[in-house]
């Protein structure tokens, strides 16, 4: 596995620097506006002679709506530069190549690493591995699958994959955490919905597959999948007094109630809502 740099940095510099050339010129233009504004009553004409702008109330809404329509201009200019800014920060600026078994044509795909995660209460950061195919519509207008998470203490050392390959779809994954006091959580366990295989013959890995339902300790170690073959995940909680993950799901044409005591991973309790 290689990391290949990308020309992102260097495209949002190009960006920023036209950015702040555009908004000098607003606030230059602006600055004119506004002095011609403040000294409107008085404005030198002809050949010296000076003239009250109250006699000629046309010119003076003329220049003052100009005043407007410029001061409008420069917080549209602004606005601007901030949602570039953000999107810049926002996307993610590595890609990796993967060295994929033979035969595994999913995991050849290019993937990029995205913004640093946090696991609360720990040492621990995360990255996901994404993938442009298929996936989710992002804000900045491109789209990606999770296919794999990177692990990493917060010096950037001991990095870790959780899968090993990147042939699933990390559908959802959610820190399941207790309250440290009135302002901190720290995380217990790790939940992931997963997509591996295609299950409906649609051609591609996604959400409308089958999905299996797993945790793991907060460092990514002890990756356990619970169920697998679930059709719908309606709903889920995490009971800390018990230690338990409460799952409302679909399997086939029925809808369960679950429990899973997470230490030893064991269903505890299974109940038939409803058959449809």
């Amino acid at each position: 596995m290689g990391c290949k740099p990308n020309n992102y940095i260097k495209l949002a510099a190009l960006r920023l620097d036209l950015a702040l050339h555009c908004l000098i010129c607003c606030f230059t233009l602006g600055y004119n506006k506004l002095n011609n504004y403040i000294t409107a009553p008085y404005v030198e004409r002809y050949s010296g002679e000076v003239e009250c702008m109250e006699t000629s109330k046309f010119f003076l809404f003329i220049n003052r709506l100009n005043s407007i329509l410029f001061l409008l201009a420069l917080l549209l200019v602004t606005g601007s530069i901030l949602f570039l800014i953000n999107e810049t920060q926002n996307r993610p600026h590595k890609s990796l190549e993967i060295e994929a078994p033979a035969g595994d044509e999913i995991a050849k795909e290019k993937l990029k690493l995205s913004n640093v995660h946090y696991v609360s209460g720990h040492e621990i950061q995360y990255l996901f591995a994404r993938s442009t195919k298929y996936g989710r519509l992002a804000s900045g207008g491109y789209s990606y699958t999770d296919r794999n998470v990177l692990f990493l203490d917060r010096k950037g050392d001991k990095p870790v994959w959780l899968f090993e390959s990147n042939d699933n779809v990390i559908i959802s994954m959610r820190q399941l955490s207790v309250a440290i006091d009135e302002k901190e959580r720290k995380a217990k366990y790790i939940y992931y919905v997963v997509a591996s295989s295609d299950t409906n013959n649609d051609g591609s890995i996604s959400d409308d597959d089958n999905v299996s339902i797993s945790i793991s300790q907060p460092d990514g170690s002890a990756f356990n999948k619970l169920v697998d073959n679930v059709s719908r995940v309606i709903s889920y909680d995490y009971l800390s007094t018990g230690n338990v993950l409460a799952l409302l799901i679909q399997v086939d044409r029925q809808v369960l109630y679950r429990e899973y005591e997470l230490e030893s991973g064991v269903k505890k309790v299974e109940k038939v809502v409803i058959k449809l």
